[in-house]
């Protein structure tokens, strides 16, 4: 089997570190750089200044809401991004959760899955109208979901599908996720979607403190309602709805309602631990993806604290310890 290559994505608010940060992982032998967005936060507009640091460096969107931008206004700012980082830039989209929609003001609507394939139809139509045509080729498309309608739409429409790290829960990878895959792909026209695996990551000095980071990233998602469905029908459904519960009833404290989450469970969705142990998770996660036919591991970096340079620390700590093999990732736009 072939290692994935070893990718990571900047999950911050922080604008500061995103340039010399992605520097020095394209310096490590990194194999690409996803940018977030939330409000307030562009993804498309990050990932250009990634590739503006950068020389050889894959980057992406990872991801930008779908709906947040008229489809000809996502094509343009997309064209822009390909052509300013020389055609490295791949396109990541995703629906967001109900409320995240509700919060910049879009109607809500059903079902997200068959507007975010509308959305992937008209930029593929409007990149190929002849006043759209540039020197560059469009970028690939990429997208990203939880639950099983939204991965077997998206197997179908895309160039890249993009896992969130609670697609790597055992039963739901199992029972829902690779079959909902199979049946996008069975679909398509031509092709296969490549495989991107999101991996929760947390390095520190100390074991513990990673630890609890990471189990805290984990509470988050499962306290967000659209998230049930990645837990429901498995062992871990009673974990995840007591810490609905908590959330809803007010708690705020992420490190009492992430003791509710076992070992086991994080462990299938995270990388953690001081840079030995780290390493060693790195290396068990990546055998399992290539077992799976995902040739893509995105680390997605827990914040090391509230400041910039908490941020900026952490993530040179997570790139320098668990930073690729000497195999060059190259001939992979996607």
């Amino acid at each position: 089997m072939v290692a994935p290559h070893r990718s990571l994505v900047l999950a911050t608010e922080f604008l500061g570190p995103v340039a010399d940060v992605s520097a020095m992982a394209e310096s490590a032998g990194y194999h690409r750089v996803w940018s977030t967005e939330f409000q307030g936060r562009d993804a498309i507009l990050r990932a250009a200044a990634v590739g503006l640091a950068t020389n050889h460096l894959n980057v992406g969107t990872g991801i930008a809401y779908a709906f947040t931008r008229a489809p000809r206004a996502l094509a343009a700012a997309a064209l822009d991004a390909q052509e300013l980082t020389r055609g490295r830039f791949t396109l990541g989209l995703g629906a967001g959760t109900r409320g995240l929609r509700r919060g910049y003001g879009i109607e809500d609507f059903d079902p997200p899955a068959t507007r975010l394939a509308q959305v992937c139809e008209q930029l593929s139509q409007t990149w190929a109208e002849d006043a759209w045509r540039r020197d560059i080729e469009p970028p690939p498309l990429a997208a990203g979901g939880v639950n099983e309608t939204m991965i077997a739409v998206a197997a179908r429409h895309v160039d890249r599908l993009l896992l969130h790290p609670l697609c790597l829960i055992n039963e739901h990878l199992d029972q829902r996720i690779l079959p909902a895959i199979m049946r996008g792909q069975g679909r398509r026209t031509s092709g296969q979607a490549a495989l991107s695996a999101w991996c929760i990551t947390s390095v520190d000095p100390d074991a513990q403190v990673a630890h609890t980071r990471a189990r805290r990233q984990l509470a988050f998602y499962l306290s967000t309602p659209g998230y049930r469905g990645a837990v429901d029908g498995t062992p871990w459904e009673s974990v995840a709805e007591s810490i609905r519960s908590g959330h809803a009833q007010g708690m705020r404290d992420w490190d009492m309602l992430a003791l509710n989450i076992p070992d086991e469970l994080l462990e299938q969705v995270a990388i953690h631990g001081d840079v030995s142990s780290a390493q060693q998770a790195a290396d068990r996660m990546s055998h399992r993806l290539a077992s799976l036919g995902i040739d893509e591991m995105v680390l997605q970096c827990v914040d090391a604290g509230p400041t910039g340079a908490d941020v900026r620390e952490g993530l040179v700590m997570t790139i320098d310890a668990l930073r690729p093999s000497s195999r060059v990732d190259e001939g992979d736009r996607a």
